[in-house]
């Protein structure tokens, strides 16, 4: 039997026992074999046959023989690297045994410069890298602007939404609501409802017309409930009649129902006259009532459209404008 071929089946069969032992990672096989490579030529070579040199004949250096095992490892499936190392392995050996008296500083030289596939690989990830690191100077100077664009789109968003509070308000500065008043009849007309509201006025001592008056009509309370009759919004043609109303506001519960044309059995004990808020200053004042009750505060009320709040009764009001006077209330008295 030839050396070489003797060799190269002690090669497989070392390779064999690698992966029994589940050793299939490139690093540990290649390490593996080069410690059966150093322990030197198999037993089983006849002593006959046996060269007089050292195996390094067969294996002319350790890196080509790492080269190689690399290659079968990574090149196919566990399952068909065997098969395809072993047909592959004697011609290996074959193309050793030509080039092992080149010399081992040849094959130094050799290990040291990169391959051509190596030098594009590290171009390629260099260039990668180039291109990362543009992509983030600009992705960053984009999102630099965009946030420069956003505060300003914010700052118009304020003002825009300032703006529509304002004109609500100025809208809202002749309304009253009036709460606790029953119904006429079950279907009430804006007519019927601005003849209530005048006869009301007039008992209250304010001499109205219907002139004085552009709309009144009900509305739907937040809490659906039938025994309440529903609020009414009072809107006034002229600011001053309106604030004449509002002077005597507390008057109402003085009226007389059957002066207003309502049946005998009603009370306006639970009537009140206030301001009507925008949406707005609505939750603000629901917001206030809450932290009155958490703050054990003792008065929240509303004056001309404006939130106040006061501690005792001999404290000085405080006058609410947004939600963050509120927290600086809590963190003042905390």
């Amino acid at each position: 039997m030839a050396i070489s071929h003797i060799v190269d089946k002690w090669v497989i069969e070392k390779i064999h026992e690698l992966v029994s032992k589940n050793v299939t990672q490139p690093n540990e096989v290649r390490r593996c074999l080069n410690e059966y490579i150093e322990k030197g030529i198999p037993a089983n070579v006849p002593t006959e046959e046996r060269p007089k040199t050292n195996c390094q004949k067969y294996y002319p250096t350790k890196q080509d023989q790492h080269n190689h095992i690399a290659r079968a490892i990574t090149a196919q499936k566990i399952g068909k690297w065997q098969q395809r190392l072993l047909k592959r392995y004697g011609s290996d050996l074959v193309l050793m045994d030509s080039v092992a008296n080149k010399g081992n500083s040849h094959d130094a030289q050799k290990c040291q410069t990169p391959s051509v596939e190596t030098q594009k690989s590290l171009d390629y990830l260099g260039n990668e890298y180039d291109d990362l690191n543009r992509f983030s100077k600009t992705a960053k100077q984009e999102i630099s602007r965009l946030e420069s664009r956003l505060a300003e789109i914010a700052d118009k968003v304020e003002l825009v939404s300032n703006s529509i509070d304002e004109a609500q308000e100025y809208s809202y500065s002749y309304n009253v609501k009036v709460v606790g008043i029953p119904h006429l009849k079950q279907k009430e007309s804006a007519r019927d409802t601005s003849d209530l509201c005048i006869k009301i006025f007039n008992e209250m001592g304010i001499a109205l017309s219907i002139q004085d008056i552009d709309i009144a009509h009900r509305v739907p309370t937040r809490k659906m409930n039938d025994n309440q009759p529903k609020p009414i919004i009072y809107k006034f043609t002229r600011r001053l009649a309106r604030e004449q109303v509002m002077a005597v506001r507390r008057d109402i519960t003085k009226v007389d129902p059957s002066h207003l044309g309502l049946l005998p059995e009603s009370n306006l004990s639970h009537a009140g006259i206030y301001d009507h808020l925008t949406p707005r200053l609505q939750k603000l004042l629901a917001e206030a009532r809450k932290f009155k009750d958490d703050n054990n505060y003792r008065f929240c009320w509303t004056k001309h459209r404006s939130i106040y709040l006061r501690k005792t009764e001999n404290s000085n009001p405080i006058r609410i404008h947004q939600r963050s006077d509120l927290t600086k209330i809590a963190i003042g008295t905390s």
